[in-house]
């Protein structure tokens, strides 16, 4: 993701709901990586935002993505995350209800995290083969 999307949504967390927010969030991976759109530019993003937000609101979300203070406020986030350790994305800053703090790399760490978390999940496994086989 590029600095535009990401300095959006740290305006949107700033001036909207929280569950708003989250929502749009969401609806970016879903333009990013499920139809496969540029969130970098700016129509597509606005185009992105307008599933969860009123127009005029997400012209105040892009014109707000510019202003210094969520300009810093990405730099600082992203600071902090390289002092945590941060090499790669997805990276994963996880507290857990005792307030003691993880770091997660990789998309393939979901059961890590939920075992730090003490979420109850049903982990992966391995079938025997069968007529439901994959065909690659």
């Amino acid at each position: 993701m590029s600095l535009l999307p990401m300095r959006a949504m740290l305006y949107a967390k700033d001036h909207f709901p929280y569950e708003q927010y989250e929502n749009a969030f969401g609806e970016l991976w879903v333009f990013l990586w499920r139809e496969h759109r540029d969130v970098s530019k700016s129509e597509v993003l606005k185009e992105c935002l307008c599933e969860h937000f009123a127009e005029g609101e997400c012209d105040a979300i892009l014109k707000g993505a510019t202003e210094g203070k969520y300009k810093k406020m990405l730099v600082d986030e992203t600071a902090m995350l390289v002092e945590k350790g941060a090499f790669g994305a997805p990276w994963f800053v996880v507290r857990n209800g005792e307030g003691k703090e993880e770091n997660f790399f990789g998309s393939d760490r979901w059961h890590f995290m939920y075992q730090f978390l003490g979420v109850p999940f049903q982990d992966i496994a391995v079938l025997p083969p069968g007529k439901d086989a994959a065909k690659l």
